[in-house]
């Protein structure tokens, strides 16, 4: 409900759009009032009829967009009189216009903004008392539904966590931006650093992360 609402960077977002009467929490019934809405978000226009709850759901993967970014979402919702308006061909979009129909009917719009971040992943740990061997390193991220994700160091073709250290203090620190069907919602995510030491010993280092 609220005009500026956050999502992250990559993030499968959705969306319900329900008419109602000014001043009245209730729904309106759609039926014979409005057949379809469009959503614009950014180039993409995404058209859906009502389910049987009288709502219109959109979903959409929030791609090629950057942290700080502020994204304009429009709904409106129409009445179709005659032939729709636009028309989906081999992907593409295209209006029909017609001098015998008047175009469909503009019922009802609204729209938010949407505040575009990432979660940041910035750990530091001092330096064990047994070398490592960095090659086995994995990070893994664990939702609060138990969804594990595992990654690894970065490489060329293999996107990952950065590793740098030690330092003059002796701590080694790892940084990853985490995809946004890694990480909780809200609240924090818990993750772990886990990697083999020269004697084939696996050390452990547990934390959680912020999720903005």
């Amino acid at each position: 409900m609220a005009p500026l609402q956050h999502a992250h960077v990559g993030e499968k977002i959705t969306l319900s759009f329900i008419l109602r009467q000014q001043f009245q929490k209730s729904r309106i019934d759609v039926n014979g009032i409005a057949d379809y809405a469009v959503a614009s978000i950014l180039d993409e226009r995404i058209e859906v009829g009502p389910d049987t709850n009288s709502a219109f759901l959109f979903t959409h993967r929030l791609a090629g967009v950057t942290s700080g970014q502020v994204v304009a979402v429009e709904v409106a919702a129409h009445q179709t009189r005659g032939s729709k308006d636009y028309m989906k061909i081999r992907g593409t979009w295209r209006r029909s216009i017609s001098a015998a129909e008047e175009p469909d009917e503009l019922v009802a719009r609204d729209s938010i903004k949407l505040h575009i971040y990432q979660s940041r992943i910035d750990y530091r740990f001092a330096n064990p008392q047994v070398d490592l061997d960095w090659s086995t390193a994995r990070l893994v991220i664990t939702r609060s539904d138990e969804k594990v994700s595992s990654v690894f160091m970065d490489r060329p073709a293999r996107p990952g966590f950065t590793m740098n250290g030690p330092d003059q203090n002796g701590y080694y620190s790892i940084q990853y931006f985490p995809l946004a069907d890694q990480i909780n919602k809200i609240g924090t995510t818990r993750a772990a650093l886990k990697v083999l030491d020269v004697n084939g010993l696996e050390q452990s280092h547990e934390f959680e992360f912020d999720t903005p």
